[in-house]
């Protein structure tokens, strides 16, 4: 069995759960889950969690994205990108430096509502299921983040195509980003391509025939990332074996069975022995004066 991510650049017309069963089949291991579905539309970095890196799925859906989205002025469809049903058309003649004036004053802190095709779950129905029958549903808009949003430009782009490159907070729909984006000018705007070319600290995925060819000939451990890549922006401690049992049993190890021990309370950190990750753990006071490190999640 495998333990690490993958990073798989997913392609047109899968699902992120049609990932997962082919890589079963082609890895020949059924403990593995993703992070950041991606919709069927959508192609790029898709995260992969292999083995005991399951466990890190959480920690690192959080995590920024960065996508290359285009959309279209005049259009809208049921889905809000192009796969959709259009269910109306306009003729457009806005200046486009008026609409790249619109797409740059949306990034920052926005409020956004969550399209009907949506995994979205209420009152434990998901959305696209209801949207699927016909129906709709209110739902409460969602504050998220866009931290970096950039016009590119492309010599392929359609009239009153637009194309951006955004870096996002999680549970940002690029979709409805595209189509608050034609509000904002007045007119009717759904998505045509979109491709996710970031997923935190993963940028460069491999296509399912390179995995198949890498499988084949036996190497492709050196393309799983460890664990703790997961946690790059934290803090490593080492520790000696006294600590690392009572942190396998899943008590505190005190201070002084740990190299560099943070100065800081209420900090996670990265814990290793003999140079291998095994534990996130956080560093706590104790009541006789002294500091320790308490296990948050175990990767062994």
């Amino acid at each position: 069995m495998y333990n690490g991510i993958l990073i798989v650049d997913k392609p047109e017309e899968f699902t992120s759960h049609d990932v997962i069963a082919k890589l079963r089949g082609i890895l020949k291991m059924r403990k593995m889950g993703h992070s950041g579905t991606l919709d069927p539309m959508a192609t790029g970095i898709l995260p992969v969690f292999l083995g005991n890196a399951t466990r890190a799925v959480d920690f690192h859906a959080s995590t920024k994205k960065e996508y290359i989205a285009k959309f279209k002025l005049g259009i809208k469809t049921d889905t809000e990108d192009i796969w959709g049903r259009i269910l109306d058309t306009q003729s457009v003649d806005i200046p486009k430096e008026l609409v790249f004036d619109a797409i740059l004053k949306f990034q920052g802190t926005i409020s956004q509502i969550p399209p009907m095709y949506s995994a979205i779950k209420i009152n434990g129905q998901k959305l696209y299921d209801i949207a699927r029958n016909g129906g709709e549903v209110e739902r409460k808009p969602r504050e998220i983040e866009i931290f970096e949003i950039e016009i590119l430009q492309d010599d392929t782009l359609e009239q009153d195509e637009y194309k951006i490159r955004i870096l996002c907070s999680k549970g940002t729909y690029v979709r409805t980003l595209c189509v608050d984006i034609g509000k904002s000018l007045g007119v009717f705007a759904t998505l045509t391509e979109l491709r996710r070319s970031k997923s935190g600290e993963y940028s460069k995925g491999l296509t399912f025939k390179e995995i198949q060819e890498i499988v084949k000939n036996d190497d492709i451990t050196k393309h799983i990332s460890p664990t703790d890549s997961v946690f790059s922006n934290y803090n490593r401690v080492d520790c000696n074996e006294t600590a690392y049992t009572r942190l396998k049993n899943g008590t505190f190890a005190r201070d002084i069975d740990i190299v560099d021990m943070p100065l800081e309370d209420d900090q996670s950190i990265l814990v290793y022995f003999e140079n291998n990750f095994f534990m996130l753990g956080e560093t706590k006071p104790l009541y006789d004066g002294g500091r320790a490190i308490f296990p948050v999640k175990s990767f062994f």
